[in-house]
């Protein structure tokens, strides 16, 4: 039972990295009841949320716990100001337990929130967009992508997961997630570009053309209601030198589909085409299929 002497907002430390394609949320809980947490974000000041508009049970903690999570949104234009707004409730009576909101610089170069305020029943603060990188991110000579954290191992997103995730995000016109390794996540972002985000909150944004990757996504000129049900028409050019075929994908297909049509399991097509949800292809995509 919760001492009527524990303050909430003492006992639950929220953190929250902000950058232009992303928030995220971390608890940190002392409380000894589980706790939920809301989350809100807009560029419009608070109370209008254009980005993030009230997803209840956001991430939760149980009693003197953890919790974290990742929500990608359209990437707005650099010194864009996001407000945000984080509410922690107890999960068993509903009460709320801590709030933290403010207004920042998306990408870091400057800080636009208010001062800390401080009433009778929550302390509202405010935090900076992390501007130390904490990894570093360049193309290399295969049309990949080399991120070196600073004090961990490097690892390497593909020029196939650059194209997959690229192409995928163009036609959907929303962020899809490529790889995460580590506290580092890349997503393909619809401005044709990979946006890497360290949950400390530093980020860089990399467009496919710098690392020189062509992804071409053509929409067919026949109206349609469903933005999913768009055929997008994606260039093959960059399958994998040993493919043994590529394969376009129509309407009511799907891996496990294409997989048995050339007797490849569909999670090797997935890894081998950089897919990072095996469920989520899309008409006109190109597969490519490996050899046996």
């Amino acid at each position: 039972m919760t001492s009527s002497a524990q303050s909430g907002q003492d006992l639950v430390d929220i953190g929250v990295g902000l950058n232009c394609g992303s928030i995220r949320v971390t608890l940190n809980s002392d409380y000894d009841r589980a706790v939920k947490a809301q989350v809100y974000a807009g560029t419009r000041g608070l109370t209008l949320w254009d980005l993030v508009n009230d997803i209840g049970d956001f991430t939760t903690a149980g009693a003197n716990g953890t919790g974290s999570k990742t929500y990608f949104f359209l990437v707005q234009p650099p010194n864009t100001s996001v407000s945000f707004s984080v509410r922690v409730y107890d999960d068993v009576t509903n009460g709320l337990v801590a709030i933290r909101e403010g207004t920042r610089d998306c990408d870091g170069e400057a800080n636009n929130a208010p001062p800390p305020v401080t009433n009778t029943t929550t302390t509202t603060t405010t935090t900076t967009t992390a501007t130390t990188p904490s990894f570093l991110a360049a193309c290399n000579a295969s049309g990949g992508i080399l991120v070196q954290p600073i004090g961990g191992t490097n690892f390497t997103i593909s020029s196939m997961q650059i194209s997959q995730g690229t192409a995928m995000a163009i036609s959907s016109n929303s962020n899809v997630a490529i790889t995460t390794v580590g506290n580092i996540s890349a997503v393909g972002t619809p401005n044709n570009a990979v946006l890497l985000a360290a949950t400390d909150g530093y980020s860089l944004t990399i467009p496919v053309t710098t690392c020189a990757q062509t992804v071409t996504v053509t929409y067919p000129t026949t109206t349609t209601t469903s933005a999913a049900a768009q055929a997008a028409t994606v260039s093959c050019s960059n399958t994998p030198s040993d493919a043994v075929n590529t394969h376009v994908v129509r309407a009511g297909e799907n891996l496990f589909r294409i997989g048995l049509r050339y007797g490849v399991a569909f999670q090797t097509l997935a890894v081998y085409n950089g897919i990072p949800d095996a469920t989520r292809i899309f008409v006109g995509q190109c597969i490519a299929i490996p050899p046996a």
